[in-house]
C-alpha cells in the first residue's frame, strides 16, 4: 500500500478523479475519439483512485472493530 501512496510525487490523483487519468490529450479530444479513449482509460483510472481510499476505509473499520472488541472484553471481566 505504501507503493500506491508514494509511487507518485503528486497526490492529485488521490483527491481528483480527473487527475487519475494519465492519457495525454484525453480532455482535448472530442466526439467518439474522446468517448473511446475515456472508456478505455476509466478502469485504469479507477484502479489508481480507489485502492488508497479503500485502504483508509479498511483501517478505519479495523480501529472501530478493535475498540468494540476491547470494550466487550472489559465488560466480561
Amino acid at each position: 500500500m505504501l507503493m500506491i501512496f508514494y509511487a507518485n510525487a503528486d497526490f492529485d490523483s488521490l483527491f481528483s478523479i480527473k487527475a487519475a487519468y494519465y492519457t495525454p490529450g484525453l480532455w482535448d479530444k472530442e466526439g467518439l475519439a474522446f468517448l473511446f479513449a475515456f472508456i478505455f482509460e476509466t478502469p485504469f483510472a479507477l484502479l489508481r483512485f480507489i485502492p488508497p481510499w479503500l485502504f483508509l476505509a479498511t483501517c478505519g473499520m479495523y480501529v472501530v472493530v478493535y475498540y468494540r472488541y476491547r470494550k466487550s472484553i472489559q465488560q466480561l471481566l
